[in-house]
C-alpha cells in the first residue's frame, strides 16, 4: 500500500481503492486480503462499512488493526442504497483513478497493476475494465462473463482493445457489459464529472454510470479476466423485484434519449434490451411474471406509445433471449 516518500511526506496515491461492505461476512476477509496483496503498491484503501448486522464490523476492526494504514468508516444507520454508502466512500477518495471492490468479490493479485498500466498508455479514456470469473458461494469458477456477451462484443473485444466511445454506447444500450463495479478503474475525475453513482436507483446505477460517461470517453478493454464476480444462487426474483429493475432501466435509457439524438436503430436496441430483461424474469419465475403482467405493459406504454406492442411482438420472436445483469443491490 501507500509508502512514504524521501521527504517523509505521503505520496498522492495513484488509486483509491473504495470497498463498500454491507452483510456479507462468509467472504469478506477474502476480499480485503486480495486489496492488500495486490502487486500494485501505490494505493489508498478505503472501506465504508453501512451498519452491516452480521458481524462484519468486527472483521474490518481486526483488520484495521493489522493494517492501520486503512481508512475505515463504519456507519451507524444503514443508508438503504449501495449508491450512497459507495458514493460516501468515494467522497474520501484522492487518488488519480478510482476503483469500487464489492465486499463479496474479490481480485486477482494483478489487478491494480494491469488497469493501471492501461490507464496510464491511453490517458483519454475514461474507464479501463476488465472481464470476470464467475464464482459460485464457494469461489468455483463458472465461467467467464465475456462468454455469455453478444457476438458483436466477443467479436470486438477478442483482444486487448480501445473501445470508442460511440461503440461502448452500443454495447451498452444492449446491456451491461460491464460486469461489476469490482472490474472497472474510472478516472477520478471523471466519476465527479458524472457526479458519482445516481442516489435515485437501487438496481443499475452503475449502468447508468458507464452509459453516461460514453457520450464523453471511451473505455480501454481488458481481455483477461481479472476479478471474480461472486453469483448468489439463492436469489428469487420477486415481482417488487422486477418492476424495480423495469421501471429504472426505463427511466435510465429515457434520460439517455433526452441527451442525446440516438439513431431508431439504436433507440430499438435499447427497447430490446428492456423486452429480455423482462422475458428473464418469466423464465426464472413466471408466477410473478404474469401477476406483473399488465403493471409492466402500463409502465412500458409510460416510456414510449409503441413499446407495449414492441414487447408482446418480442415474445413471439425470442422471450426466453436472455440478457446479462444483476439484482443483487436489492436489499
Amino acid at each position: 500500500m501507500l509508502k512514504e516518500n524521501n521527504t517523509g511526506d505521503s505520496m498522492k496515491p495513484k488509486i483509491s481503492v473504495v470497498l463498500t461492505s454491507y452483510n456479507h461476512k462468509d467472504y469478506l476477509s477474502q476480499s480485503l486480503e486480495a486489496i492488500i496483496n495486490q502487486t500494485f503498491k501505490n494505493y489508498e484503501f478505503i472501506i465504508w462499512d453501512d451498519n452491516s448486522t452480521d458481524g462484519s464490523q468486527a472483521v474490518l476492526k481486526e483488520f484495521k488493526e493489522k493494517h492501520p494504514e486503512i481508512q475505515l468508516y463504519l456507519n451507524d444507520t444503514n443508508s438503504g442504497r449501495y449508491t450512497i454508502s459507495t458514493n460516501n466512500g468515494a467522497s474520501k477518495a484522492k487518488g488519480d483513478y478510482i476503483i469500487f471492490e464489492q465486499c463479496d468479490d474479490f481480485a486477482d493479485s494483478t489487478q491494480l497493476e494491469i488497469l493501471y498500466t492501461h490507464a496510464k498508455e491511453h490517458p483519454d479514456v475514461g474507464m479501463v475494465f476488465s472481464a470476470s470469473r464467475m464464482v459460485d458461494e464457494t469461489g468455483t469458477v463458472l465461467g467467464s462473463d465475456y462468454n455469455v456477451r453478444s457476438n458483436d462484443f466477443r467479436r470486438f473485444c477478442a483482444h486487448d482493445t480501445i473501445i470508442p466511445k460511440n461503440k461502448l454506447e452500443s454495447f451498452l444500450l444492449e446491456s451491461c457489459v460491464l460486469p461489476n463495479l469490482s472490474a472497472v478503474l474510472i478516472r477520478r475525475d471523471v466519476y465527479e464529472e458524472m457526479s458519482g453513482l445516481d442516489e435515485q436507483y437501487y438496481v443499475i446505477a452503475d449502468w447508468d454510470l458507464y452509459l453516461k460517461i460514453s457520450k464523453q470517453y471511451g473505455a480501454f478493454y481488458v481481455r483477461n479476466e481479472l476479478n471474480n464476480f461472486r453469483q448468489h444462487g439463492t436469489t428469487i426474483r420477486s415481482s417488487v423485484k422486477m418492476e424495480i429493475q423495469i421501471k429504472e432501466l426505463l427511466q435510465m435509457f429515457g434520460n439517455h434519449f433526452c441527451g442525446v439524438n440516438l439513431s431508431d436503430k439504436l433507440q430499438k436496441k435499447a427497447y430490446i434490451t428492456v423486452s429480455n430483461v423482462w422475458w428473464s424474469f418469466m423464465k426464472n419465475n413466471p408466477k410473478v411474471w404474469f401477476s406483473s403482467f399488465f403493471k409492466v405493459l402500463k409502465m412500458t406504454s409510460q416510456f414510449s406509445k409503441r413499446m407495449p406492442m414492441f414487447f408482446l411482438w418480442q415474445l413471439f420472436l425470442h422471450p426466453f433471449r436472455s440478457v446479462s445483469f444483476r439484482l443483487s443491490h436489492i436489499r
